[in-house]
């Protein structure tokens, strides 16, 4: 009798254990998703990159045009992020163009709508003269009917 429940109990573990290793393999296979291309695009000065001087202990406002060619959601809410590649931590914050902090850096975009903030980068912490950064912003979409 006691082989039989064990025969049992090794069964039911190889059972287990094949369910995860054909799980573990399917997820293997699903790791080329690519995200859908965003209607909505950003912009300063008319080009995709541009280049800035800040002197040691000041701020430069770098306008950023948001455009949204989307005809399908009602709106478009948009959070901004700014980050350093080099992992400088440099304080940078968004605003609105009459100089208001954006509320949680969301911006809403209508229909086919576009809108303008300005990206504020001071000079602060470890800023020291000569240094040079690259500074990438992002913007995740989240579409609402």
């Amino acid at each position: 009798m006691l082989n039989k429940s064990m025969a049992k109990m090794d069964m039911r573990s190889a059972t287990i254990a094949l369910s995860i290793v054909a799980m573990l393999v399917v997820s293997f296979g699903i790791n080329n998703v690519d995200a859908a291309a965003s209607p909505v695009t950003l912009t300063s000065d008319g080009k995709k990159e541009i280049s800035s001087d800040i002197m040691e202990g000041e701020s430069v406002i770098i306008p950023i045009k948001l455009a949204s060619d989307d005809t399908t959601f009602t709106t478009q809410e948009v959070k901004l992020s700014a980050y350093f590649k080099s992992g400088a931590s440099w304080t940078t914050e968004f605003k609105t163009t009459s100089g208001t902090p954006l509320n949680g850096d969301l911006v809403s975009l209508g229909k086919r709508e576009e809108a303008e903030v300005n990206l504020v980068i001071y000079c602060d912490g470890l800023c020291r003269a000569g240094d040079s950064h690259t500074l990438t912003v992002t913007g995740q979409t989240d579409p609402k009917f």
